[in-house]
């Protein structure tokens, strides 16, 4: 992480060690890519947690495109933004969108087996994304039709599953007055 990065993780794990009752979250899931796991570990010491490793949380896999900068992938794949099919792999040997999705389900598959109770997950905006969109029955479109959650570096949303009522709701995307505070 950046300092500005280990900063937007103290402050993130000091709004959640703050914001919530520290005993009510069962389990913190997290993606085992470095920043993101940096990130889960400085929120699970101030909740007093354990970190369960998933590769599942991974952020999508962008094939060639990986470590490139935003100027080498416009010169190499200048068509990349207008992608005909969601079931084309990113950057040729990557995740295509649609595998994104259904991994994606994976992820709300294995939380919904757990026991009831809060749970946390700290993952990356592109698996964030296509699990908000699984969840309300948003299917990968073609080229720039999809719908997009922007998460903010720290960014978080709160749902919650009513399995009587068979119901997801959504609480928020992340305060503005901590979006302030952690950018």
């Amino acid at each position: 992480l950046t300092e500005n990065g280990i900063q937007q993780a103290n402050a993130i794990a000091a709004y959640f060690k703050n914001a919530i009752n520290h005993g009510h979250v069962k389990k913190l899931f997290s993606s085992p890519q470095l920043r993101t796991s940096l990130t889960a570990d400085q929120i699970a010491e101030a909740l007093n947690l354990q970190v369960t490793s998933s590769n599942l949380l991974k952020e999508v896999h962008n094939g060639e495109m990986a470590g490139l900068t935003g100027e080498e992938i416009d010169q190499k794949f200048p068509d990349r933004l207008d992608r005909k099919s969601p079931y084309i792999p990113l950057g040729d040997t990557g995740e295509s969108w649609f595998e994104l999705y259904l991994r994606a389900g994976k992820v709300i598959d294995n939380l919904l087996s757990e026991q009831p109770g809060t749970y946390m997950v700290v993952s990356h905006g592109a698996l964030l994304n296509a699990v908000l969109s699984a969840i309300i029955g948003l299917v990968p479109r073609p080229g720039s039709m999809n719908i997009i959650f922007r998460f903010y570096n720290t960014g978080f949303t709160e749902i919650s599953y009513s399995p009587s009522q068979k119901q997801w709701r959504m609480y928020s995307l992340t305060p503005p007055e901590l979006r302030r505070r952690i950018t």
